[in-house]
């Protein structure tokens, strides 16, 4: 099993930070490059705000700041790792957006940290699922309950747990 390119979607919030152990552990165990994506949804929609009563839009933004998150974040999570980074910025639905990238970049695998498990999942489907579901690379999940183990594998550079499914 050759992995030559990982892909890390983020969205600079703690849930997406679970997923970098994995991603630079799955790298350096394969020597792959880590491909860090950052989806900006699009600026046209409005939503309500029924506790001020007024439809609010969301407003577009700005690159230039999106493009310095973005590398400070690899900086900070992968330039002491050794590891070849490549940083991308999309714009559109999420889950189709990372989708579109793994196919383009011939990604053979994505990490990535799902949302909660709770009320939500019911009324929205989760970029997570919708990739799990459309990307044809293998996807690695990383739940909130491994974080933690996450983080000392890759510390220790062993990875001491994984759920292969077969079919």
């Amino acid at each position: 099993m050759t992995i030559e390119r990982v892909l890390m979607p983020t969205d600079f919030s703690e849930t997406s930070q679970r997923a970098v152990p994995c991603a630079r552990l799955l790298a350096r165990a394969h020597e792959a490059t880590v491909h860090v994506l950052h989806v900006c949804e699009p600026a046209e929609e409005a939503f309500p705000a029924p506790e001020v009563g007024v439809l609010l839009w969301k407003v577009p933004p700005n690159e230039a700041l999106v493009r310095q998150a973005l590398e400070r974040f690899a900086e900070q999570h992968f330039s002491h790792s050794g590891l070849r980074v490549v940083t991308a910025m999309a714009c559109g639905d999420p889950a189709r957006e990372i989708t579109r990238y793994a196919i383009a970049a011939r990604i053979d695998r994505i990490v990535i940290a799902p949302r909660s498990r709770g009320l939500l999942r019911w009324f929205h489907r989760s970029v997570s699922q919708a990739v799990l579901e459309n990307t044809p690379c293998p996807v690695l999940l990383v739940p909130p309950e491994d974080a933690e183990r996450a983080e000392r594998d890759d510390e220790s550079g062993e990875l001491s747990a994984v759920l292969m499914p077969t079919s």
